[in-house]
């Protein structure tokens, strides 16, 4: 009997231990398949902060600069704790889960009003959206996660740059801190696109054993135009406002 009791208590333990098991794979499956809510609510929660409370008047351009600051920044500050190592990659990849859905609801944005450099930026978007899932669901190389980190430093650019767009939908292109944030733009254009690019360029073809690593050329090259199209206007808006 007390074989048989044991073998009774058996079972009933590992049924407890397997219902378990079943029961926390459903969580985390759970968990998995919500990961990508957050970001979407947090998205559309700064959208409505800024619609009812900054800019009431609801104007979508400067609702949009509100949150791809944002954005940027929050890419920044975590690119640069990962590199110095303050935070690991379980970290780093919910922030590229952001970065993701807020890429894909700006595909969005562009689509439904439209934009004068419209397919670029439609190009530039899905090719993030590209190399960012592909990190999170295929086998990369262990460096890749720096590369990705190393690349989104260059959104501290976009900050100054959403300022001037904010600035230039308010009609105010003829003061001087228009001026200001367009050269603030330009300046920090040249170490956080023009040379990080040329370097991750450089670096990735020796160091990088993917063919993600051919996304930096034509990340570079897009970034090549935009800064020589930005440098045009910036000096047009200079020459003007001291003429």
């Amino acid at each position: 009997m007390n074989i048989v009791n044991q073998i009774y208590n058996s079972i009933i333990i590992f049924s407890y231990l397997k219902f378990i098991h079943i029961c926390s794979f459903k969580i985390v499956d759970i968990a998995y398949t919500l990961h990508y809510v957050f970001p979407f609510v947090f998205v559309l929660l700064k959208e409505n902060i800024v619609l009812n409370i900054l800019y009431p008047e609801n104007n979508n351009e400067i609702i949009n600069c509100f949150t791809s600051s944002v954005h940027a920044v929050i890419l920044v500050v975590a690119s640069s704790l990962f590199l110095q190592g303050i935070i690991d990659n379980n970290i780093f990849d919910i922030v590229l889960d952001y970065s993701l859905v807020y890429n894909i609801y700006d595909i969005k944005f562009i689509i439904t009003h439209g934009s004068r450099i419209k397919h670029q930026m439609l190009f530039h978007h899905f090719l993030l959206i590209l190399c960012i899932f592909i990190k999170q669901y295929c086998d990369v190389p262990h460096n890749y996660s720096h590369y990705v980190a190393l690349n989104f430093l260059s959104e501290i650019t976009t900050v100054p740059l959403n300022y001037s767009w904010n600035l230039y939908l308010q009609n105010k292109t003829d003061t001087h801190i228009f001026a200001l944030f367009n050269i603030l733009t330009l300046v920090l254009y040249v170490p956080f696109r023009i040379i990080l690019n040329l370097y991750l360029v450089y670096d990735q073809h020796y160091h990088l054993d993917t063919n993600l690593k051919y996304c930096q050329f034509l990340l570079m090259f897009l970034n090549f135009f935009w800064f020589y199209k930005m440098s045009l206007m910036v000096v047009k808006n200079v020459i003007k406002l001291y003429k």
